[in-house]
């Protein structure tokens, strides 16, 4: 196994827990007898940066991850563990957005519920899963979609959306000189 691990940054900042989470994705990578990389694309357009790390990972040909981690994440051990060890090809994790509604927090905590409680009710989370019941397997569930701030694909993910052309070539001659004049697909 050989994971890219990208980042998109702006102005080229991280905050330091973030830089916490790198190390603790090399050590539980290098755990599983795994090598890794660092790949970071700075700039205003995180679309465009998404775009460059993954055209930059396919163009790794001895890359079989990748691992896509924003710069403001702070991510544990067991979180990594439970991404590598999943065998999913495609998997993320649950995370709240950066603001609380502090009336929701307040409200709930005035209802009697506890710190914990309370926090989760007022945060929105990036996961959005189909009303109903959930089946967790060891902190595992299907989501219908969430945000990339951490996330791991396996290159067959990648290969099989240029397969099926769910991506396509792309054209921009600008973007292609930027990444070194490969082939790109947006």
């Amino acid at each position: 196994m050989h994971v890219v691990i990208a980042t998109p940054t702006t102005n080229g900042l991280v905050v330091s827990s973030f830089v916490s989470s790198v190390t603790t994705a090399t050590q539980v990578i290098t755990e599983r007898g795994g090598t890794y990389t660092y790949y970071s694309v700075d700039g205003a357009d995180v679309v465009m940066a998404r775009n460059l790390i993954a055209n930059y990972f396919l163009s790794t040909k001895t890359a079989t991850h990748l691992l896509c981690l924003d710069s403001d994440m702070n991510i544990d051990r067991p979180v990594f563990r439970a991404l590598f060890d999943s065998g999913y090809p495609f998997i993320g994790t649950a995370y709240p957005e950066r603001r609380m509604d502090m009336t929701v927090y307040a409200e709930a905590l005035a209802n009697g519920q506890s710190e914990e409680t309370a926090r989760a009710q007022a945060l929105n989370f990036n996961i959005r899963l189909t009303p109903g019941r959930h089946t967790i397997t060891g902190n595992i569930c299907k989501a219908d979609r969430f945000g990339f701030g951490c996330v791991l694909i396996a290159r067959s993910v990648m290969e099989a959306m240029i397969e099926t052309e769910i991506v396509e070539p792309y054209t921009n001659k600008r973007a292609m000189a930027q990444a070194g004049g490969g082939k790109m697909y947006d």
